[in-house]
């Protein structure tokens, strides 16, 4: 309690910071927009602030979830976040409008804070056995290993935040369908990163019982779980993209237009998804052998790469090639990343070839499933419009029971390709869920990797 109490305090000491700094660093952040534009972005910014101490303490007791192998909560978590903010804005945003987005992004933060403090005290997991000093040898290691990681995020904050200054810059709505596109784009990697978290949990158990062959054969399970998992989705992703955006997105002033602009950069950033979902994992080993320096050295060439490939590609294609340049980027990381980790494990790719080989057969079947479903609709429903348009004329009930449906048939074909083709991954979904929603079977480790 009292370590919380802190951390709030400090959080809320730079939150008031930001707050006060808010203006001017809204106009750097987009010094092209009007000047009523960077008023309203500065009110909604003071606003989202007044959730980030509460948040400070979500992150503080997700880490002594996952430190005793507890990732029911941590996982809902944003599905509480998501659903808080959406019942929000549609109470409040007749009264609000979109500042009832950053009303319901405090309140979600208040939910979360109840949900995960409720199931520490539920659980009794508190780590009241451990009293850190600031000068304890243990503390003094924890923030060197800390601080190459948080330069690792500033790196991946600062790309984003260049990309964002330079589609200021560009045709009027250039930044706000690169938002909406990226934002799209990271459906894939929620699923992604809890299979990372559950993995991270077994790799560093096994680095700090120096357990390389463990250590390796866990790593390939997690590459192999995350690609069975999300490849099909990326792949759904791009079949669907025109329907999904118009769905989610045009509506008001968000026009055709808006959607076109949206869905080409989608596109784009989609052929970087499948780097993006296996870049945390990398990450993830390197810290379960706690070498944080390496993945920070990696991203930083990264971000060189993207920032390089912007100059080459905006001229070009405009605000798609910034979103181009990003997808190349993670490519340039992931197999930095991979290339350093085999050079320090001797890990072997080689299972992970054979399983993209095998995993061919089902995900062509869903996606032939998927795309002729797509294009036969409005023909089903005795139309002769393009795909786009019948799906314009459906009420939004019927656009949502029709991903819904399609998703959910696609998904059936591809788990009974893959267990008819005998597909370990597919007998783990099909046996139970791959997400550990409950303890899994090894104790947490206490002496390799991060907490």
């Amino acid at each position: 309690g009292r370590f919380c109490l802190r951390l709030a305090g400090a959080v809320s000491v730079l939150a008031l910071t930001l707050g006060l700094a808010a203006p001017w660093l809204i106009w750097a952040i987009s010094p092209a927009s009007p000047g009523g534009i960077l008023a309203q972005a500065v009110a909604l910014m003071r606003l989202m602030l007044l959730g980030t101490p509460l948040l400070a303490v979500v992150a503080a007791y997700t880490g002594v979830l996952n430190a005793h192998s507890r990732f029911a909560v941590p996982y809902l978590l944003p599905v509480v976040q998501n659903l808080t903010i959406v019942a929000t804005l549609l109470g409040l945003s007749n009264a609000l409008d979109i500042a009832g987005a950053a009303v319901g992004h405090l309140a979600a933060a208040v939910l979360q804070l109840l949900v995960i403090a409720g199931a520490v005290w539920v659980w009794r997991l508190g780590p009241s056995e451990l009293h850190p000093g600031a000068g304890t040898p243990e503390v003094k290691k924890t923030f060197g290993l800390v601080r190459p990681i948080l330069v690792s995020v500033a790196l991946g904050q600062a790309a984003g935040l260049a990309d964002r200054i330079w589609a200021s810059f560009l045709s009027s709505g250039s930044l706000t369908s690169l938002i909406l596109a990226n934002r799209v784009n990271t459906a894939t990697f929620f699923v992604a990163n809890t299979i990372t978290l559950m993995i991270y949990t077994r790799l560093s158990t096994h680095a700090a019982r120096s357990d390389h062959k463990a250590y390796q054969s866990e790593l390939v399970r997690g590459l192999r779980l995350i690609l069975f998992a999300t490849g099909p989705i990326v792949m759904g992703l791009f079949i669907f993209r025109e329907p999904l955006i118009i769905l989610l997105f045009e509506h008001g002033r968000f026009d055709r237009a808006d959607t076109a602009a949206t869905v080409a950069a989608f596109q784009f950033y989609l052929l970087g998804a499948p780097a993006l979902n296996l870049n945390e994992l990398f990450t993830k080993a390197f810290c379960a052998r706690q070498d944080t320096r390496t993945p920070v050295i990696m991203t930083g060439i990264g971000v060189a790469c993207n920032l390089g490939l912007n100059f080459a590609l905006v001229p070009r294609l405009g605000s798609n090639g910034l979103a181009l340049s990003a997808a190349l980027s993670y490519w340039v990381t992931l197999g930095l990343l991979a290339w350093s980790l085999h050079q320090r494990t001797r890990l072997s790719f080689r299972p992970l070839f054979r399983f993209a080989l095998q995993a061919i057969a089902p995900a062509a079947a869903a996606l032939a499933a998927l795309y002729a479903g797509w294009e036969l609709a409005p023909a089903l429903w005795g139309h002769h419009l393009n795909p786009a348009e019948w799906f314009r004329g459906l009420s939004v009930p019927l656009r949502v029971t029709y991903l819904a449906a399609s998703g959910a048939a696609s998904a059936g074909v591809y788990l009974a390709t893959a267990a008819w083709l005998r597909l370990p991954e597919a007998r783990e979904v099909l046996r139970g869920p791959i997400l550990p929603l409950r303890r899994v079977g090894e104790a947490p480790a206490s002496k390799g990797g991060l907490p």
